[in-house]
């Protein structure tokens, strides 16, 4: 162990487990809060009506990240930077867009992740990033909440997304958009 390396403080180390294949949780951030200031609005119907208006149907088309993103960018505008090229790998890009995360659960090979989280309500315009799990889709998974179901490239049945998420339950993180973030310089 380095005493020069920040990673390895005491101080530094987060409190909650760090989501799987995500940025390090910050448990200061990370507060399965569910009475967070919300975002306009309107820009999140838009965001909400151009997914339900490209995503009418019940069965997946393998481009769960591109409707998602798609969908965040009619509401809320580009989002400067490459987007990823899996599911998992966009909690970033949606942090650029504005979004914070609010829950999430990690996996295990003993523990499968749960959903809802505790103190966790999904709120219009959420997004959620399910990572990968062994024999699955090694892109993971993405979709948001319409205010009453899961849509992504199709309208989910629950969160999952799929049975094989229901089945396994990887870990996953779900992003907000926050009030205080709408008028966020792009990084």
């Amino acid at each position: 162990m380095n005493d020069a390396d920040p990673i390895h403080h005491a101080s530094d180390m987060p409190k909650a487990p760090t989501p799987i294949n995500t940025e390090p949780a910050d448990p200061g951030r990370i507060q399965n809060d569910t009475h967070a200031p919300r975002a306009h609005p309107q820009k999140i119907e838009a965001s909400i009506a151009h997914l339900q208006a490209n995503a009418p149907g019940r069965e997946s088309a393998g481009l769960c990240a591109r409707f998602t993103a798609n969908a965040i960018e009619a509401g809320f505008g580009k989002v400067s930077g490459n987007r990823p090229a899996d599911a998992k790998d966009f909690g970033p890009w949606v942090k650029k867009a504005g979004f914070e995360p609010v829950a999430y659960s990690t996996w295990t090979k003993i523990v499968k992740a749960t959903y809802p989280p505790e103190d966790y309500t999904p709120q219009k315009g959420d997004v959620g990033i399910i990572q990968p799990y062994t024999g699955g889709n090694p892109s993971g998974h993405m979709s948001m909440y319409d205010g009453k179901e899961w849509i992504s490239d199709y309208r989910q049945t629950d969160f999952w997304g799929g049975r094989g998420y229901r089945t396994q339950r990887p870990g996953y993180v779900i992003y907000r958009r926050q009030l205080s973030l709408i008028n966020r310089p792009s990084e």
